[in-house]
C-alpha cells in the first residue's frame, strides 16, 4: 500500500512538473531590448536601475573630496584635484563630465552654510542622491535640497 501511495505521489509530481510549464518570454522581440536598443525602458519599471549615481560612488567621491580638503585649506576647485583618473575613479569622472553628478567646488572651512558637496543633477527638481558636508550620503527630497540651497545658492 505504501509503495502504491509513493508511486501515485511521484507520478502526480512528475505530471504537474510537465504540465503548464510553457516557456514564457518576458520580452517580446518587438518591445524588449535588442542589440540596437539595450534595456531602454528598464528605469521606467525599476527606478533604481535608471539611477546613474549610486551611493557607493558618492561615498568614494566623499573620501576623495575630504582627503583633498584635509591637506588643503579648502575643498577641491577643479576636477583634477580629486584624482579621478585612476581605474576606480573613472566611472565617477564620467558622471561628472556628463553632468549626471554635480560637485560644489571651492568650499572653505569658513563656509559652513554649504551643506551639500555633490548631488545628482535631478536632485533639485525630483530629489535624489547627495553627498553632505558631514560626509554622509543618501537620498534627499527636492524640498530638502531647496532648504539646503537657501543657505548656499548654487555656483555658476
Amino acid at each position: 500500500m505504501r509503495i502504491l501511495c509513493l508511486s501515485v505521489l511521484a507520478a502526480s509530481i512528475l505530471l504537474m512538473s510537465f504540465t503548464g510549464c510553457k516557456r514564457h518570454h518576458a520580452l517580446s522581440p518587438t518591445t524588449g531590448p535588442t542589440s540596437a536598443r539595450p534595456a531602454e525602458n528598464v528605469g521606467k519599471v525599476f527606478p533604481a536601475v535608471g539611477r546613474y549615481v549610486n551611493q557607493r560612488q558618492l561615498d568614494q567621491l566623499g573620501v576623495l573630496y575630504f582627503e583633498y580638503w584635509g591637506v588643503n585649506p579648502r575643498g577641491p576647485s577643479r576636477l583634477e584635484d580629486l584624482g579621478l583618473d585612476k581605474d576606480d575613479g573613472r566611472q565617477i569622472l564620467k558622471l561628472i563630465k556628463d553632468g549626471e553628478l554635480v560637485v560644489v567646488w571651492n568650499v572653505s572651512d569658513n563656509n559652513t552654510n554649504c551643506r551639500i558637496l555633490a548631488y545628482e543633477k535631478n536632485t533639485p527638481t525630483q530629489g535624489g542622491m547627495a553627498l553632505r558636508r558631514d560626509g554622509s550620503t543618501g537620498s534627499i527630497t527636492a524640498a530638502e535640497f531647496a532648504e539646503y540651497q537657501k543657505a548656499f545658492p548654487p555656483q555658476k
